[in-house]
């Protein structure tokens, strides 16, 4: 799938290296209930730096998070306490903040949610690959918002 997806071969080689180092998890994690299984069994996430499961640990200031959201899926309206910021980098897909407008982002596109602030994503026809980067105060509190 990242072949398929990554247009920049370096970027892609970078990746496809990185890869089996990775601990990759579905968003099922956070959402295991049935009535999420549409969106929750097509977004991957793989944890780069910050936390125990990544390969790198060498920082307290931020974690970086690699996520694949699978081609038609939709991330329903969220929020959670830490902040983001992602960096799409093969792909595309749309993020909205509360109510707004969706913002169309392409490869070198980026979007960022402050704590708690409700937003979602989505992708239509193509699947999207991002780095998050979270930053402090850490914590996933948070759910899914009406």
């Amino acid at each position: 799938m990242l072949q398929a997806m990554c247009g920049d071969e370096v970027l892609q080689s970078c990746i496809l290296r990185l890869t089996p180092a990775l601990s990759w998890f579905s968003a099922e994690r956070f959402y295991p209930e049935p009535e999420h299984r549409a969106f929750s069994r097509n977004i991957w996430g793989a944890t780069i730096i910050g936390q125990e499961d990544a390969p790198f640990t060498a920082s307290d200031r931020f974690i970086a998070l690699l996520m694949l959201i699978m081609p038609d899926t939709l991330y329903p309206r969220h929020a959670h306490r830490i902040e983001e910021l992602y960096f799409v980098i093969a792909g595309e897909g749309e993020w909205s903040h509360a109510d707004n407008e969706w913002v169309h982002l392409k490869a070198g596109g980026t979007f960022f949610n402050q704590s708690s602030q409700p937003h979602a994503i989505r992708t239509v026809g193509s699947a999207a690959l991002a780095i998050g980067l979270y930053l402090p105060p850490f914590g996933w509190e948070g759910g899914l918002v009406g």
